[in-house]
């Protein structure tokens, strides 16, 4: 290499460095609440929003802290599960009853910060939408959840979203 190449390469090195800097700022400064997306994230299609309806909060109810990992468990292969009574009572931590015509079923559901935010479902049809929306003030990994909910049947799709406002 003569001379002149080399200092062609010292040259060109530090621009290259700086523009591939400018790439990974750029990278990281989009939108997204999310640093890691979980493998449960599932947001339903665009052509899903037609007849969507949201249903009352009453029909949701928490797995209580001590049972949520083995609510997880219970998900691990599906994304709706149909609950006895005694199950639904166990994970909740408190006796359940569904409501006349209703079951209830565990479901997946992810969050950024649990906290600050609520569940949300809606439902298409026999489609159901687990939604979670929460504050903060900068992006943090999604984290699983399992929550019951008490619908007339079980769910042929479940999409799963969270979102964070600032």
């Amino acid at each position: 290499m003569t001379l002149d190449g080399y200092m062609n390469l010292r040259t060109i090195r530090p621009v290259m460095a700086l523009l591939l800097a400018g790439h990974v700022v750029m990278g990281c400064s989009d939108d997204r609440a999310w640093t890691e997306q979980d493998s449960w994230y599932r947001p339903p299609p665009p052509s899903w929003a037609g007849n969507v309806s949201t249903l009352d909060s009453q029909r949701l109810i928490a797995v209580t802290n001590e049972k949520r990992i083995t609510a997880l468990t219970m998900l691990s292969g599906s994304s709706s599960r149909l609950l006895t009574p005694a199950e639904a009572s166990d994970l909740a931590g408190v006796e359940v009853t569904p409501g006349p015509g209703m079951r209830f079923y565990l479901v997946r559901a992810v969050y950024l910060n649990e906290g600050t935010g609520t569940f949300q479902l809606r439902l298409a049809g026999t489609e159901l939408e687990v939604h979670h929306g929460s504050l903060s003030r900068g992006a943090m990994p999604m984290k699983r959840a399992a929550l019951i909910a008490q619908l007339k049947e079980q769910p042929t799709e479940v999409y799963v979203t969270c979102s964070m406002a600032q």
